[in-house]
């Protein structure tokens, strides 16, 4: 892919932005209809390949896709062995710590395999009416109920498709998806802080990775209901990975740390996690681990490490966060 001129780019979003089918408020009366015909699931999975199922036996004008769900929050605290450290350790301790990775990158295998149905619509009713909207279904659990995860700019379109050479605005949602999960999850992180823990700036930015570069997350209104929050959620503009300084890169990985010691530090009693955390950790070096690692959606991470950040009990935001735009 290359650049191509903002002229070209704003003509291309405002061109499918005038053909685009589908509003919000026309989307959510055509998923009612899907749901009230469907019975209750047993797992998330059932109920996405249902209503996959429902979609195709349908004429649907709406922009939808079925895409994988990449992000898990499966992770283990394991015994990490390497070659140099076998020497005096039993083949029945190093048999375990084996199994045990083995076990985890397995469920976390599962997970990645699952896929979830994202729908595009014209926002008629939210926060910028004539932008686009990404709804789901709620990726936490197994019932039906549907939401807005966030908004996607005018802006953020048109780098989007300048920056990435795209010819049409549903080339340029191929790359925003490919952010979904990352976002759905930033988000909620963000806006279930305890309270007494709750950040007093009136807005919070952060960066979310996509396939090619990185996307800018920008949340008003924080101190909002839970729906008004994701409702206040917006997509400013979009990052070329080319255009990232070394220290500014937005990796998987590094978000994958971001978002899992914010998760921790949101929990009700901060204290129970990190007395459980390194109790696992002393359980591990007592049995005679060299090296104690987090296994967290398929990235290791030091324990130190990890457990540093937690106890510091400083939510990480600003590692990934940046202004320049």
């Amino acid at each position: 892919m290359h650049y191509i001129d903002e002229t070209l780019a704003k003509g291309i979003v405002k061109r499918d932005l005038r053909n685009w089918k589908g509003n919000a408020s026309e989307l959510m009366k055509t998923i009612d209809v899907i749901t009230r015909e469907l019975k209750n699931f047993k797992t998330r999975d059932l109920r996405e390949e249902a209503i996959l199922k429902k979609i195709k036996q349908m004429h649907f004008p709406f922009f939808h896709r079925y895409v994988p769900a990449i992000h898990s929050n499966s992770y283990g605290i394991l015994s990490k062995v390497h070659d140099s450290d076998c020497v005096g350790l039993s083949k029945k301790y190093l048999k375990k710590c084996q199994e045990s990775e083995s076990k985890l990158l397995y469920e976390i295998h599962k997970q990645k395999k699952s896929m979830v149905n994202v729908f595009v619509a014209l926002d008629d009713a939210g926060t910028i009416p004539g932008s686009l909207v990404i709804c789901i279904f709620d990726l936490h659990s197994k019932e039906k109920s549907f939401h807005s995860v966030v908004n996607i700019s005018r802006h953020c379109l048109e780098r989007v498709v300048q920056r990435l050479g795209c010819q049409t605005l549903t080339d340029a949602l191929e790359e925003i998806l490919t952010g979904l999960v990352s976002l759905e999850l930033t988000v909620r992180s963000y806006i279930t802080r305890p309270p007494e823990r709750e950040c007093e700036r009136k807005e919070f930015k952060i960066h979310v990775p996509t396939k090619n570069g990185a996307l800018l997350l920008k949340i008003e209104n924080p101190k909002a209901s839970d729906k008004d929050a994701f409702l206040d959620s917006n997509l400013v503009t979009w990052i070329n990975k080319r255009q990232f300084f070394d220290e500014q890169e937005v990796t998987l990985k590094r978000f994958t740390i971001v978002n899992f010691v914010n998760y921790a530090l949101n929990a009700p009693v901060l204290s129970y996690i990190q007395k459980d955390f390194q109790e696992k950790i002393d359980k591990l070096k007592v049995d005679g681990a060299f090296c104690v690692e987090f296994l967290i959606n398929g990235f290791y991470y030091d324990s130190t490490e990890v457990m540093n950040a937690i106890n510091a009990g400083n939510y990480l935001d600003n590692i990934i966060a940046f202004e320049r735009l």
